[in-house]
């Protein structure tokens, strides 16, 4: 899905040259989530917006979905390289000045007009566009919001709102420069559980890989390839010995005896069948 091979950025002013980048390299797979961590200024903004395509790079070449970007690529290329990614800027609240609920259908509308204009009522799926819209906006806990004026949502709101936004475009690649910075705990918590497959997720910059791979209790074995949408991280719960403890009074015993039995039988299991309906006529009535 994403190869990075020797990446490598300068920015250069009046009386220095500032290296941002310098031979980065990395491959993600479909689904996986990538976290960058590091100090400010050390050029992970820079990294999503040369992905993104909206910085030029010095060296190196980006492999993106069967596209290949160069530093020497033609406008084209990064127009199909925009095309595939969506990127969310830190502090950046890029919206319409309408209602939440039409800023994201413009965003929907776009992938099949290729520009940001809103539906008319004539159109064949106008309905579906709206619902679509509000599937977006109930992910990132904006359902109740939408008919509001995206220019009076709090920061946190319009943060969530523009992650609505780019999720909507439906990218191969999406990128979130700190984007729930100006949230609440609790609104991050409803960011984060928008995320439906990850191994592991890092928060804030005081939560370096390391933290978790050695103490903090994830591990650096993680579901990758996509498969963390049915499997789980490597945690100390798989060198843990365990039992179950089952204990059900005949009260319960009898509310669940139809179904058990019907699990049994589905499974030609008659003796099992039976032995629940033994256990509840020697269970006498409460």
């Amino acid at each position: 899905m994403l190869q990075v091979e020797n990446l490598s950025k300068t920015y250069r002013l009046k009386d220095r040259e500032i290296e941002a980048l310098k031979n980065i390299s990395f491959t993600l797979k479909p689904g996986e989530i990538l976290g960058l961590v590091g100090k400010s200024g050390g050029g992970k903004s820079t990294l999503m917006k040369i992905l993104r395509g909206m910085e030029s790079f010095e060296r190196g070449r980006i492999l993106l979905d069967g596209l290949i970007v160069t530093p020497e690529s033609d406008d084209e290329t990064k127009r199909k390289q925009m095309a595939i990614t969506a990127i969310h800027l830190q502090r950046d609240f890029a919206l319409w000045t309408e209602s939440a609920l039409k800023n994201v259908v413009r965003r929907i509308y776009s992938r099949e007009t290729g520009y940001e204009i809103l539906p008319i009522p004539e159109n064949h799926n106008y309905d579906q566009l709206y619902q679509e819209a509000l599937y977006y906006l109930r992910l990132v806990g904006l359902e109740k919001k939408a008919n509001h004026l995206a220019t009076v949502l709090s920061g946190g709101e319009k943060q969530r709102l523009l992650i609505a936004r780019q999720l909507a475009k439906k990218p191969k690649i999406l990128l979130l420069d700190e984007p729930a910075t100006m949230s609440c705990p609790a609104t991050k918590q409803e960011v984060l559980d928008a995320i439906k497959n990850a191994g592991s997720i890092f928060l804030g910059k005081y939560c370096p890989e390391a933290l978790g791979d050695y103490y903090a209790g994830s591990n650096h074995t993680l579901p990758t390839g996509g498969t963390a949408k049915f499997s789980s991280p490597l945690s100390v719960d798989n060198f843990v010995k365990k039992s179950s403890y089952i204990y059900y009074t005949g009260e319960a015993l009898r509310a669940a005896a139809g179904d058990v039995a019907a699990f049994a039988g589905r499974e030609e299991l008659a003796g099992h069948a039976r032995s629940i309906t033994i256990r509840c006529e020697d269970t006498p009535d409460l």
